[in-house]
């Protein structure tokens, strides 16, 4: 960051059951001091939140929040009340984020949809409002073609990245028929625009 200053995250659960979290963010001066410019006598804590962060250009932090929307938040670690975050999404477990080219926000995770476990992939514009150049809506659920099953059962990971040209690459636990849970890794690559790529990989029996 700016300055030679380090800032230091990690998730702190609020009971012994892990059933409520939140993310502290430690901000150092370069000697190691705390960072009194940020923060609280240089914390953060933010509730409800995954401890997954970006830092931009400008030191703007990005934060995952349990839902599936994101915070922002200033150098200073004031929470930007003018980026939108995103939508909230149902029973969203959100792995891994990114910035593409232009400075979107891209999540990674799955979701529990009507019962089945899916790939999730959610992407922002630069507002923080769903890009709607992707898939119409910013959020994809995604399932991998057969004979791979959706993500295992139990906690799946599902983390991606971000490839040249914005292309998308995520891969997941998953459990082809007659496995144990999770037995394989699956890995998919989407277009830019969400859209599978079928020019990646191949189909294993």
């Amino acid at each position: 960051m700016a300055g030679g200053t380090v800032l230091s995250t990690g998730v702190q659960y609020l009971d012994q059951s892990m059933t409520g979290q939140q993310t502290v963010f430690v901000r150092h001066l370069g000697n190691g001091s705390l960072d009194g410019s940020f923060g609280t006598n240089g914390f953060i804590t933010l509730p409800d939140s995954t401890g997954l962060t970006l830092i931009d250009s400008s030191d703007r932090i990005y934060l995952a929040e349990l839902n599936g929307t994101v915070t922002r938040m200033s150098s200073t670690g004031a929470v930007d009340g003018g980026y939108a975050g995103g939508n909230a999404v149902t029973n969203v477990h959100v792995n891994s984020m990114q910035f593409d080219s232009a400075g979107r926000v891209v999540t990674f995770g799955w979701v529990l949809d009507g019962g089945a476990r899916r790939g999730y992939i959610s992407r922002l514009d630069t507002n923080g409002d769903p890009d709607v150049t992707f898939n119409t809506t910013g959020i994809l659920f995604f399932d991998f073609p057969l004979p791979l099953a959706a993500p295992a059962a139990g906690s799946p990971l599902c983390v991606g990245t971000v490839q040249p040209g914005d292309k998308l690459i995520i891969a997941c636990e998953v459990t082809p028929a007659g496995d144990t849970p999770p037995s394989d890794i699956a890995i998919a690559r989407l277009n830019a625009g969400g859209t599978l790529d079928t020019t990646f990989g191949v189909t294993q029996p």
